[in-house]
């Protein structure tokens, strides 16, 4: 009988191994940083339907916004890819990819700080900025789904560790989300720590997030679970969140055409 507590615990128990011999073998961040992420492309890519691709780098839209770039905080460090988006090279290396063939983004620490939750704030927004032309999509959804996930692609921090209990945690990203003036349709969707739990916003925060044309402080819109399930939360979010779409027509044109 399958049982799911225990099989993500065990593939917790082996996450946390390899990064312990990451930090075994390098002593510079960079390198360290770059190794756990492929550790968790890899996991990731176990465990997301057949139909999907686990990819990084950058991410442009039809505006010609970019995500990713040398303009911002770095790359993205993981990308789920739908099976619409054309492979233009192998998904190891960092690539370009068109938003609409994006189904989710993510940024990767193997320890996350206080210092590092401005550049995370600054990269969810920035991706969550970019707009898919969903022009001919198929799906089936509920409507704040489409409104969270298919209009905004979701995106998600993912961590080894973290100095910060959950809770502080999350205020510092809401703090610093407040700060840099970012628009709720742009606030980060999940937090997932290996060591402190996980946290998804919950389905009406950016609507009660508006009071009079300004933005509220978000108070106690994320759903907290600070338990050893970490991996388990995270891959029921991805299934649940993470949108099926069918283009009736390619996107591809419209990029290739674009003068």
């Amino acid at each position: 009988m399958f049982k799911p507590v225990d099989y993500f615990k065990g593939h917790k128990r082996v996450l946390s191994a390899e990064l312990e011999l990451i930090r075994a073998k390098l002593e510079h961040t960079g390198n360290k940083g770059a190794l756990a992420e492929i550790a968790f492309r890899r996991f990731l890519a176990a465990h997301m339907p057949r139909s999907m691709d686990i990819g990084h780098g950058e991410v442009v839209d039809l505006q010609g916004q970019r995500a990713g770039d040398l303009k911002g905080p770095g790359q993205i460090d993981v990308l789920i890819i739908g099976d619409e988006h054309p492979r233009f090279s192998n998904f190891d290396d960092p690539a370009l990819y068109f938003i609409e063939g994006v189904l989710c983004g993510a940024e990767v620490k193997t320890e996350v700080q206080s210092k590092h939750l401005d550049d995370v704030v600054k990269k969810a927004a920035k991706f969550k900025r970019l707009k898919p032309d969903n022009t001919g999509v198929q799906l089936s959804s509920n409507e704040v789904k489409v409104k969270r996930y298919v209009e905004r692609r979701a995106y998600f921090l993912f961590a080894f560790s973290s100095q910060l209990e959950m809770k502080t945690l999350l205020k510092r990203i809401n703090e610093s989300f407040m700060n840099q003036k970012v628009d709720p349709s742009e606030f980060i969707d999940a937090v997932f720590t290996l060591d402190r739990g996980s946290a998804i916003l919950t389905e009406d925060h950016r609507d009660r997030s508006i009071v009079a044309g300004q933005k509220a402080p978000p108070k106690r819109d994320w759903e907290i679970y600070e338990d050893d399930n970490t991996l388990l939360q995270m891959i029921t979010w991805l299934h649940l969140a993470v949108p099926r779409l069918t283009y009736t027509q390619s996107f591809l044109p419209g990029y290739l055409v674009k003068t």
